[in-house]
């Protein structure tokens, strides 16, 4: 994974995992669904269940906001520890 700036972020394409970052801490782990308007998040609604796709521009951010980006090997990781969680039924 690697942290890059509102300028960086914006380039990134469809399909991009990523989440807001400030200094040791996270926001909600998300799908960008287009590059200047949408996203969907990964953490299902609580009171329905359901996936929650937003509108959100990136000119809402400032130049001084960051993102951390999820590569390939970050996704797959993560996929893994889901499976085996579902396979095994752990429970952090």
């Amino acid at each position: 994974m690697k942290i890059v700036s509102k300028k960086e972020f914006s380039v990134y394409p469809e399909g991009t995992v990523f989440a807001e970052y400030k200094p040791h801490k996270i926001g909600s782990i998300e799908i960008k669904l287009d590059t200047e308007f949408g996203a969907v998040s990964l953490v299902p609604d609580l009171d329905d269940g359901s996936y929650f796709s937003w509108d959100w521009s990136i000119g809402d951010y400032t130049v001084k906001d960051l993102f951390m980006i999820f590569e390939e090997s970050d996704i797959k990781q993560m996929m893994g520890l889901l499976e085996m969680a579902l396979k095994h039924k752990i429970n952090f």
